[in-house]
C-alpha cells in the first residue's frame, strides 16, 4: 500500500544544519550586545579620566573580541556545508538566506540584520573613542611639554 505524500512523515533536511547556525548567530548577537556596552562604559570612563577601571574594561573587551572571533570561526565552520549544499559561490549570509526555506529565511535574516545593526554601532562608538584617545594624548603631549619647558 502506498501512503498519499500528505501521509508522510516531513523531514527537514535543512534543520542539523541550519539550527547550530541561528544558535551561533544568536551568541555573536549577545556577544556584540556586551561589546556595546563594554565599549560605552570605555568611553564613560575615559571622559571621566577614571584610569583605574578603565584598564579592566579593556580586558573585557579583548576577552570578548576573543570569544567573537571564535564565533566567527564557528560561524563560517557551520556555514561551509550549507554553502557547499546550495552551490553558493560568494561568501556571507545573504547569499545563504536567499536559498534556504522559508522556515527559517525570517530567523536568519532577522539574525542578520541584529548582527549588521550592532556592528555598525560597535564601529561608531569605537571611531568616537579612538578620537578621544588622541585627544587625550594631545593634552597630556602639551602637559608634558608645558613641563619640559617650566623645569628648564
Amino acid at each position: 500500500m502506498v501512503l498519499p505524500i500528505a501521509d508522510y512523515p516531513i523531514v527537514d533536511i535543512e534543520e542539523p544544519l541550519l539550527a547550530p547556525l541561528l544558535m551561533t548567530l544568536e551568541e555573536m548577537i549577545r556577544r556584540y550586545q556586551r561589546l556595546l556596552a563594554v565599549i560605552q562604559q570605555e568611553k564613560r570612563l575615559m571622559i571621566e579620566g577614571n584610569l583605574d577601571d578603565l584598564f579592566p574594561c579593556l580586558a573585557e573587551k579583548e576577552g570578548i573580541l576573543g570569544e567573537l572571533k571564535q564565533l566567527e570561526a564557528r560561524r563560517m565552520d557551520e556555514t561551509h556545508p550549507l554553502m557547499k549544499r546550495f552551490q553558493i559561490k560568494r561568501p556571507g549570509l545573504m547569499p545563504l538566506i536567499d536559498r534556504v526555506s522559508v522556515r527559517y529565511r525570517e530567523p536568519l535574516l532577522s539574525c542578520y540584520n541584529r548582527l549588521r545593526a550592532l556592528s555598525a554601532s560597535v564601529a561608531e562608538i569605537n571611531q568616537i573613542n579612538g578620537l578621544l584617545v588622541g585627544r587625550i594624548l594631545r593634552q597630556v603631549n602639551g602637559l608634558l611639554g608645558l613641563l619640559t619647558h617650566l623645569s628648564t
